[in-house]
């Protein structure tokens, strides 16, 4: 039998719909807060007595409450509101550079519920970074009600996603960093996902920035330094070992990197031939990796004058036309 490559390989089973429902529904609160299931349906196309059947389940697993409202002003009976129970447990998101440690803490709608920073200024070891970070996480989970979900570290370094390591590369801003591996020495009670700060920040551009519903596009931080966030066919490309979108290592002049050309300019200031060399950097990838859009971020585009300067290098440079935006997000 040949089948038609139109055509999914075999249909969802039952449990894999009930958690798409269970996810529908789920989103639905996320995005219009509380909700009846008769306006959950509506807004989803799904039917009734399925969003009951999913009402049932995440209310059961403490992920949805009811609330003590019903809705008001419509033709017909009033119905039952539901809404994100948001003392479920909360996610830790932790960034970590050469300077400070800062943290917040989201509860299970998506809402801060607390926040704090270190310096790390006096901080010289391994060891001395570790106790830091074990007793800010220990911090937030007594400040915060509920248990703690999930935690997301950003560090300020190429770090491998899958394995924890991070990459110690020429010319870092971090180096105590270089022999970390959060996944190992880090004990935290709770799934933990590890990525570079540009990474991050390329994910967020996709979520709440200026590539919102853009499936192919680069992010280039510039700032302390450059790097590059590569997303591609909707997905984040990291590489085989977290190293993907490291466009400071491209040689500037003879055996020296951009990045090294880089860290010698005054800070958060780059003379015209740097600026123009991270441009050529930009192009390279934009003609390797095809993307539709390139994002420009850090401080160093914050004046508007070197936001343009560096756009219209890249599009005089490129294949073809390509649209070059400023980040629409701070920088923390």
């Amino acid at each position: 039998m040949i089948r038609s490559p139109h055509l999914p390989k075999r249909l969802p089973r039952p449990k894999e719909l009930a958690s798409m429902t269970d996810r529908q529904f789920f989103s639905a609160l996320t995005e219009q807060g509380p909700l009846s299931r008769a306006e959950i349906a509506k807004l989803t196309g799904i039917s009734k007595p399925t969003i009951s059947e999913s009402a049932q389940r995440l209310v059961g697993q403490g992920y949805v409450r009811e609330t003590n409202r019903k809705t008001q002003g419509r033709q017909g009976r009033s119905g039952l509101l539901y809404e994100i129970n948001r003392g479920f447990g909360f996610g830790l998101g932790v960034t970590l550079d050469s300077a400070l440690l800062r943290a917040q803490a989201l509860d299970f709608a998506g809402s801060r519920v607390w926040s704090t920073e270190r310096s790390l200024s006096g901080v010289t070891s391994k060891v001395e970074l570790l106790s830091v970070l074990h007793e800010l996480v220990a911090e937030s989970q007594t400040q915060v009600s509920g248990s703690l979900l999930a935690t997301s570290v950003s560090l300020s370094a190429p770090v491998n996603a899958a394995t924890g390591e991070v990459r110690a590369l020429p010319d870092s801003h971090f180096p105590m960093g270089h022999d970390l591996n959060v996944l190992k020495e880090v004990e935290i009670d709770s799934p933990v996902l590890v990525d570079n700060d540009v990474n991050w920040a390329t994910l967020a551009e996709s979520i709440a920035g200026a590539a919102q519903g853009v499936a192919h596009f680069l992010f280039v931080y510039l700032g302390r330094g450059i790097g590059a966030g590569v997303y591609l066919s909707g997905q984040l490309q990291q590489g085989a070992a977290g190293l993907a979108g490291e466009i400071g290592y491209f040689r500037a002049s003879g055996d020296e990197t951009l990045l090294g050309r880089i860290n010698r300019q005054p800070s958060g200031k780059w003379d015209a031939a740097t600026l123009s060399l991270a441009g050529e950097a930009v192009v390279h990838s934009a003609i390797l990796l095809n993307p539709s859009q390139i994002v420009l971020g850090g401080p160093l585009m914050e004046e508007e004058a070197t936001f343009r300067q560096l756009q219209q290098e890249i599009q005089a440079r490129s294949l073809i036309p390509l649209e070059v935006v400023p980040s629409q997000l701070p920088e923390q």
